[in-house]
């Protein structure tokens, strides 16, 4: 009888598996619509005086100047499509990236907004329960150790590209950015992905910075201080050995009272120890994407509420998507299934 049930059981997980596997699709992705997430053909191009790499969309003919340094870089090879699985789904959720048909074509793009919700805008922003709409992918903004000098002033940075830190002095570290679009000019931070270098396209200034950088060691009452130019902070507390995050525009940082150090939209951040002492590497500033209208959308279409067949989709590549702030809503209907496995991993990496 045992043998007899264990055979049963087999049979079904067997049955369920070619169920799943036979509505599973495999697609190769086009373009770079859903760049950093997924990208099609791709040159990989790297930088011979910061020494990054990472991949730029085949279509641009010319690859222009580095994102991180403005030096020319140059093209070393030719990178294949991203090839994702899509499967069939019960429900589809928020930040879901989900495979549908349009106009006769397939597209891969993020869902923002499910059945019910509505969404709205706040200048530009896109909102949805009157909340912003964060993608999970994030974008390099500056990345410290890979600049012979560094953008962060005063510095207190080692030959080795160390810095070192202690409460004792009062000065503020502020981060001053600069325009590799514009000679190095002061800049705000622009929404550019390095994926479409070389290509024109209207940006807007990032609303929010991410702070990181590895300690390598630190007193026990280390604590350093982000501040944002929107008057916004918060405190984390540095350990030995160990890597450090901080959020200064998020809604969960504070509000500064006290005298600002010099940050303006052209210097964003600022940091220092507030107790104890640390040596820190490896310090960068990234950006998380904040999905928004172009200038040239129509607004009159907003706020959207959603009927219960129809999710609002976005692409990850915010100024030149094609997605639902163009065509609208999509229908339950029309989506083939969600992307539940891929191979994309295009971060931009380091040589040196």
């Amino acid at each position: 009888m045992l043998v007899v049930l264990l055979v049963a059981v087999l049979l079904v997980t067997a049955a369920i598996l070619r169920s799943k596997s036979a509505g599973s699709r495999r697609f190769a992705i086009e373009g770079a619509s859903m760049a950093p997430t997924l990208l099609g053909e791709t040159w990989q191009v790297s930088c011979p005086d910061c020494g990054l790499v990472w991949p730029v969309d085949t279509s641009q003919a010319d690859y222009g100047k580095c994102w991180h340094c403005g030096n020319p870089v140059r093209a070393s090879s030719r990178n294949p499509q991203d090839q994702v699985e899509v499967q069939p789904a019960l429900a589809y959720q928020r930040h879901d990236l989900v495979a549908f048909i349009r106009d006769g074509r397939r597209n891969i793009k993020r869902i923002v907004a499910i059945p019910g919700e509505t969404v709205s805008l706040d200048g530009l922003k896109i909102l949805v329960g009157e909340q912003p709409i964060l993608s999970e992918a994030e974008l390099p903004v500056d990345l410290d150790d890979h600049r012979q000098k560094s953008h962060w002033l005063p510095s207190a940075r080692t030959p080795d590209r160390h810095w070192q830190f202690d409460a004792s002095d009062p000065d503020w570290c502020v981060y001053y950015h600069q325009s590799v679009h514009d000679h190095g000019r002061p800049s705000p931070v622009w929404d550019d992905y390095s994926v479409n270098l070389g290509l024109a396209r209207p940006l807007e200034p990032v609303s929010q910075l991410i702070v990181r950088g590895e300690v390598i060691e630190a007193s026990k009452e280390a604590i350093l201080r982000v501040v944002s130019h929107r008057q916004t902070y918060v405190d984390v507390r540095l350990v030995s050995g160990s890597p450090f995050e901080a959020r200064p525009d998020s809604i969960n940082a504070k509000t500064y009272a006290g005298l600002l150090p010099v940050v303006a939209p052209e210097s964003p951040v600022a940091i220092r120890l507030v107790s104890g002492s640390a040596a820190v590497a490896s310090l960068s500033i990234d950006r998380p994407i904040l999905y928004r209208i172009r200038r040239r959308d129509d607004r009159s279409i907003y706020p959207l509420t959603l009927d219960e067949h129809e999710y609002f989709v976005l692409g990850d590549n915010v100024p030149i998507s094609i997605d639902s702030r163009d065509f609208g809503p999509i229908r339950r209907s029309q989506i083939l299934g969600r992307v539940v496995s891929d191979r994309a991993d295009h971060a931009v990496t380091k040589t040196r």
